[in-house]
């Protein structure tokens, strides 16, 4: 049987969902997002399809002085007590991104009784490293600081990302220098291509890394310990961007260290799928925000 493509079209780009037969079973891969503004389009449809029935964006808030020091607050529908909080950092490669353009994931785990909390954090070159993740500590210290007004648990505050923002969670959840390390009761890691950083790769970032002194330190994967708190680690099998061997090193690193990690692999998803998962057309299909939203739920409180 030959695939089948249905295409949506919203605003001049378009959302290719291929349907494939595998194996006598049959499943749907987001295989292209389209036109000028993708992430536009992913959230106008997430907008229109059900599945984000009542939750709401509670509010937009300051956690520092500069333009880029902003976080906007999803909370669940209903009244909202003792929820766990998830801090969720988008991608971008440290250079781009926009809390507005994530809206689905704000959405998306405020469907499952989450509170989101979505930051933006300042971006190369205004800064380098470690400016980007010192915002995001803050970010994490305003949501611990929040969260019983917003209906959520302090004490159950876990960091997720995607890609490049998966490197600020790990660093946040690892590395103690920044101060919310022994404060998070979860780290989840989507597609992280960057919880190890080679000679060649870390050259590459120079305007990222070039002002860190030879020898400091940068690799989430430098400060595994027993401490870790619990972590998901999720990686597409087909992903080109984030080679899913640098997930399976980071979980095996972590599990010689005696913490607790789970690693799940979906087949045949590519990189940009693992965060269009949020979407309600799509979380069906690919199921990262129920895997997300169950590991969040059991993950037990820090401890007081």
């Amino acid at each position: 049987m030959k695939p089948v493509t249905r295409r949506i079209l919203l605003g001049g780009g378009a959302v290719a969902a291929v349907a494939a037969i595998a194996a006598g079973r049959e499943y749907y891969l987001l295989s292209s997002l389209k036109g000028p503004d993708p992430l536009l389009n992913l959230n106008r449809l997430d907008a229109v399809t059900p599945g984000s029935d009542g939750v709401r964006l509670a509010e937009s808030a300051a956690y520092g002085n500069d333009a880029r020091q902003q976080l906007d607050v999803y909370l669940p529908a209903g009244d909202v007590a003792n929820a766990p909080v998830v801090v969720f950092f988008y991608g971008g490669g440290w250079v781009k991104g926009d809390r507005g353009d994530h809206r689905f994931v704000g959405r998306a785990l405020a469907s499952r009784g989450i509170i989101a909390v979505v930051p933006d954090y300042r971006l190369v070159p205004q800064v380098s490293y470690p400016a980007f993740v010192a915002d995001g500590a803050i970010a994490v210290q305003w949501a611990i600081a929040n969260a019983a007004r917003l209906g959520g648990d302090p004490q159950r505050v876990a960091v997720a990302g995607h890609s490049a923002g998966s490197y600020i969670a790990a660093m946040l959840a690892l590395n103690p220098s920044f101060g919310v390390a022994n404060k998070v009761n979860a780290l989840i890691g989507i597609s992280g291509g960057r919880y190890t950083l080679t000679p060649r790769v870390r050259a590459k970032l120079a305007d990222v890394f070039g002002k860190t002194p030879d020898g400091e330190p940068v690799e989430p994967i430098d400060f595994v310990g027993s401490g870790a708190p619990p972590t998901l680690l999720l990686t597409g099998s087909v992903d080109d961007v984030a080679a899913p061997r640098i997930t399976y090193d980071f979980a095996a690193a972590l599990r010689a260290a005696g913490a607790p990690v789970t690693v799940k692999t979906y087949a045949g998803v590519e990189h940009k799928d693992m965060l269009a998962a949020f979407a309600a057309p799509y979380r069906w299909n690919i199921p990262v925000l129920d895997d997300v939203a169950r590991f969040v739920m059991a993950a037990p409180p820090v401890a007081s």
